[in-house]
């Protein structure tokens, strides 16, 4: 009886849900359902919907299309369906026969390859494009690929199988070497919802899904009344538009009958509460490392499935938002010691609604994990939050920027396929509601929002590891016992007073009369008593506001280069110890809150690369004197302790076992540079895990010591809209207060470029030591050693990459067809080669791995023999313009090889020169001196290479 209640429940929301959506066509702009006046909005007879925001002052017009369709209309049986036909909208289609990305006309519109996306969610698949202002010609174009997508795909058994090879890819290039972890993801996702699915079986399932399946999703779900169309932007005349859209779409064929949607916000509200596990598979990457254990907790949100349709659920959402952000700072604060058994992490997610949390915790501390959480919870909701809690959640809240057509873009789309409130003034009416919110209010509304005990509980840990073998009633009773221990209101952490103490400063530095002089390059220069040279690079292109950021560069002519060989990586990693372990008398803890008291938070790190040492960072005026004290404590006061130096390398191992990059990617990199005779490794991966072992926390801080210690070896070049005068008394104080340490100086040492690099052509195989789940592939052009480096060649080497890569990208994946996810391609001066370096990276499946590398050489040689597209020419050349001519951050690092590697200078004005006056002649003879064998050097891992033995 019991079960029978509860079905009939699930089967009266659902009916409940159908009304609702049946309903939404009649009721488009009906004051209930909350359409900002801000936007028109209509429909056609055959049930599409679409959407104009005109937004003046924008520079271009985004086109959007969006189906009510997605993994969750996925049947049981299919795995990335949906996703199969978003990538099938790019290929072979009634109006672009040869495919959207493949269509030269587009370039000729000022339509450019990645102008074109799309993306598939688990309630409706996006697409999109931006289009240039006040061209009705793109417009057009954009709008008839829409409408392919909705009724003209051709969808053939050879794009179909080209793209069931790129979702693999796609699928393998985003798990990188987390393969493992992706799926375990997945399952935990399945195991709270129904209508999600594992991704154990991806690959199997991908291998074999008929052609006729994606077919029959296509025809099922891309439907007009299931679809809708938004123009958001710089829109010139909405009647023009308005008569575009009605031409194109209204022709499309009103489905005869209407379609059942499973509702699966329904079903996961109303399921039974939850108690899985998922067994975490061994990796061998992470042999010998400790293992934690995952607990995840669930509160779902059933209200606001229906609240989120009126501005009551918005305010509910920011509530969540808001506890959210508390409890994660709370959390932060109780981990903030070295080496911590379990850490926690909350927030609140959507559709369907709930807040989750993950406590990731050492093996055996599960229950003190949990009552460490919800002790913290249960503060929270007994005695509120705090007044300067309060104070900073108040002004921490980010509001958005109406004024951005990504804003509205998301807003409609938020509103046609949730349903979700978007009332007139929304921003300002939300903004309104959140400053006039109490504090007693805010805390009231703790005692509703905060519930003892989460619906569902997940495990995930190793089969062999106890809390494995954890039972549900276990679990739930050690958290009831948290709820009902008495607890004590919270205490916020000590912050510290001050830093450091400035009474040994000598204050008379700030007060002495300095004289700078001007630059060529429009910067003025100024030496300091201790040699401290200061750049001040000034650029009122920039608005000129009351609290300007500065950003900084700091650089001494020392590395890793200067020191021993075997002492590389205790000298390499020294900044990033120094950093986890704080500045004088504090942990970097206790530096973390003082820091981050102020409104405007620093950003400052130390670094030692092969060939050069310094600081990067920026601040807000206001927080200046923040920003240079803790160079002062940096350089002056570095913290040692054998814990925090324990506690990194700890960090480091766990990172290793679970990268956020693609290690494989970056481990080949290394491997070429070995092959090169290039010593500036990239410090991730394995070759930084093999060498946490042989780091001496001795030599790391004599080496740093040593590199930071004099401070006639600095140059800092200062960028932004700021008045020097502003500046100068703090840069005297801190910067012209940094010792010359004469007994500890380092020798400059000038890095030549090896002379013993291999010649080319070159073709090798290389292994990582751990299987690749696919081939991968980097091909290298090195020119010799220029004798003087020129700009105009490194400008012109870099439209040379640039042609090279959109080459790549269109003749690979569009007309040859091959599944490839992300090919690339680049061109650059490698400094510690003193070459230029031109490259390019493909991940490809075996059975296509010869074909592409042919084809490329193929492609090469069209460029040599002048086989350019005009379109392809003009787009890298703007791009390289843009990259070099516009980028604020270009124009920083130009500085900083100037003064560092005494690579001439060039200004904007001569970069703009030199792209203009170049022509595919020039490319093309550029190309046949590059494109040598003698310079050539072919790498290639092939995937599942056995382990090393």
């Amino acid at each position: 009886m019991m079960n029978y209640c509860y079905y009939l429940l699930v089967y009266i929301l659902l009916a409940g849900a159908s009304n609702f959506n049946a309903q939404e066509q009649e009721n488009l702009n009906d004051k209930d359902f909350r359409l900002t006046s801000a936007v028109y909005s209509n429909h056609l007879s055959n049930g599409l919907n679409y959407y104009l925001k005109p937004i003046e002052g924008t520079t271009n017009i985004s086109l959007n299309l969006w189906i009510r369709a997605g993994f969750n209309e996925e049947a049981s049986d299919q795995q990335d369906i949906s996703h199969a036909v978003e990538h099938l909208a790019f290929r072979s289609s009634l109006h672009f026969p040869e495919g959207i990305k493949n269509t030269q006309k587009l370039a000729g519109l000022g339509i450019e390859k990645n102008d074109a996306t799309a993306g598939t969610a688990y309630h409706y698949t996006h697409y999109t494009i931006r289009i240039p202002s006040g061209n009705q010609e793109a417009i057009h174009a954009g709008l008839l690929w829409f409408k392919d997508i909705l009724n003209g795909l051709l969808l053939t058994t050879e794009d179909i199988n080209i793209e069931r090879t790129t979702l693999r890819q796609e699928f393998l290039h985003r798990a990188g070497n987390d393969l493992s972890n992706r799926i375990v993801k997945s399952q935990i996702d399945a195991k709270r919802n129904s209508c999600k699915k594992s991704q154990e079986f991806f690959l199997e399932d991908n291998a074999n899904f008929p052609p006729q399946v994606v077919r029959q999703f296509y025809k099922k779900w891309y439907r007009p009344d299931l679809a809708a169309v938004s123009v958001v932007g710089d829109i010139p005349n909405l009647e023009i538009i308005k008569k575009e859209i009605h031409q194109l779409f209204s022709d499309l064929p009103k489905p005869s009958t209407s379609i059942r949607k499973r509702n699966c916000a329904v079903l996961y509200y109303e399921q039974e509460p939850k108690f899985y596990k998922v067994e975490r598979p061994s990796s061998e990457l992470e042999e010998g490392l400790s293992q934690e254990v995952e607990i995840h907790l669930d509160y779902r949100d059933s209200l606001m499935y229906k609240e989120i349709q009126n501005v009551k659920g918005l305010k509910r959402r920011i509530l969540f938002e808001t506890i959210s952000a508390i409890l994660n700072k709370r959390f932060k604060e109780q981990q903030s010691i070295y080496c911590p058994k379990f850490n926690f992490w909350m927030k609140y997610k959507e559709h369907p609604f709930f807040l989750t949390s993950e406590i990731s915790v050492t093996p055996s501390y599960e229950k003190l994990a949990l009552e460490r959480f919800f002790e913290s919870v249960h503060q929270l909701k007994k005695y509120g939050i705090t007044e300067k809690e309060w104070a900073t959640v108040k002004n921490d809240r980010k509001t958005q920027n109406a004024n951005h057509n990504r804003y509205w873009v998301e807003e409609i789309i938020k509103y046609d396929v949730y349903g979700e409130a978007f009332p007139d003034d929304k921003i300002e009416k939300l903004n309104e509601w959140w400053q006039h919110l109490s504090r007693s209010e805010f805390n009231s509304y703790l005692q509703e929002l905060i519930r003892e005990m989460p619906e569902d509980i997940g495990i995930i840990a190793h089969k062999n590891q106890k809390a494995f073998r954890l039972k549900e009633k276990e679990l739930r009773s050690w958290i009831k016992q948290s709820w009902i221990r008495e607890i004590d209101p919270y205490k916020p952490p000590k912050i510290p007073e001050h830093l450091m103490d400035d009474s040994y400063l000598d204050k008379s530095i700030s007060n002495k009369k300095l004289v700078y002089s001007s630059t060529k390059m429009g910067t003025k220069e100024l030496m300091l008593e201790n040699g401290v040279k200061i750049i001040f690079l000034q650029d009122s292109s920039i608005a000129n506001i009351k609290n300007p950021t500065i950003t900084l560069h700091g650089f001494v002519p020392y590395g890793a280069a200067n020191f021993p060989k075997e002492d590389y990586h205790s000298v390499i990693n020294a900044p990033f110890i120094i950093e986890n372990s704080g500045v004088g008398s504090f942990d970097k803890f206790q530096v973390n809150r003082y820091l981050s008291q102020s409104e405007d938070p620093i950003n400052i790190h130390p670094y030692v690369n092969y060939s050069e040492s310094g600081f990067t960072g920026y601040a807000k005026l206001h927080s200046f004197d923040d920003l240079l004290q803790m160079i002062y404590l940096y350089t002056t006061q570095p913290r040692k302790n054998k814990l925090a130096f324990e506690d990194w390398k700890e960090t480091k191992r766990k990172e290793y076992s679970n990268p956020p990059y693609g290690l494989g990617n970056v481990d080949m990199k290394n491997k070429i540079k070995t092959i090169f005779k290039d010593s500036s490794f990239i410090n991730m991966g394995t070759f930084q895990h093999q060498g946490l072992s042989n780091i001496d926390l001795n030599k790391t801080y004599n080496s740093y010591q040593k590199i930071f210690g004099n401070a006639e070896a600095f140059t800092f070049i200062l960028y932004g809209n700021y008045s020097i005068e502003t500046l100068l008394p703090d840069i005297q104080k801190y910067l012209g207060n940094l010792p010359n340490n004469m007994e500890e100086i380092l020798k400059k040492r000038k890095i030549s470029a090896p002379s013993l690099l291999i010649g080319g052509p070159l073709y090798k195989k290389l292994n990582l030591g751990y299987p690749m789940l696919s081939d991968n592939y980097e091909l290298y052009f090195l020119s010799r050693k220029p004798e003087v480096f020129t700009w105009k060649k490194k400008l012109q080497l870099g439209v040379l990459g640039k042609i090279l890569d959109q080459m790549l990208f269109l003749d690979l994946r569009y007309k040859k067809g091959y599944g490839i996810y992300s090919p690339h391609a680049n061109t650059d001066y490698n400094i510690s080669l003193s070459r230029f370096m031109t490259s390019l990276r493909i991940e490809c499946e075996p059975f296509e791995s010869t074909a592409i590398q042919d084809d490329i050489h193929k492609i090469i040689k069209h460029i040599q023999t002048g086989n350019i597209s005009s379109d392809h020419f003009e787009n890298a050349k703007a791009n390289v313009r843009s990259i070099n001519s516009s980028s604020l951050y270009k124009q920083e690092q130009r500085l900083f090889e100037y003064y560092r590697y005494l690579i001439p200078w060039i200004s904007k004005t001569d970069i703009d020169r030199v792209i203009s006056e170049t022509t595919l002649k020039d490319i093309v003879a550029l190309a046949k001196e590059v494109f040598k064998p003698k310079n050539q050097y072919e790498f290639w891992i092939p995937s599942n290479i056995p382990m090393n033995k």
